[in-house]
């Protein structure tokens, strides 16, 4: 496999791994971009709220499919810690596998790295 679509295999690899969504607390939760920047600045909302003595008690959230999830705002922003772990992890994943790719020696030891996202 040439360097080239060994890394276009990582992309698909990694675009259909966030597809899926990443689950914390039971609550499957979508993570294309435009959400991950929703949930970065629902965190920093929920932040400012506690500085100021605003923080409501639920908070309501969606999952992948559009249903809402009301719940403890301690619980909203500890899953979206978590989410966002889960979503370093697999970014990591993939940049560590973009290395492999680009240190192997040949078009063989390209194509045995097995490309996968857990």
């Amino acid at each position: 496999m040439n360097l080239r679509s060994a890394l276009a295999r990582i992309e698909g690899a990694f675009a259909a791994r966030i597809r899926q969504g990443i689950t914390v607390g039971g609550v499957t939760l979508r993570a294309a971009d435009t959400d991950r920047a929703a949930f970065t600045q629902l965190l920093t909302l929920l932040s400012e709220a506690e500085r100021l003595g605003m923080l409501p008690p639920t908070t309501t959230i969606a999952d992948r499919d559009g249903a809402p999830h009301a719940l403890p705002t301690a619980q909203v922003r500890a899953r979206l810690v978590q989410y966002g772990g889960i979503y370093q992890s697999l970014w990591l994943r993939k940049l560590n596998l973009q290395n492999a790719v680009k240190d192997a020696a040949d078009d063989t030891a390209r194509a045995a790295i097995p490309i996968t996202f857990a």
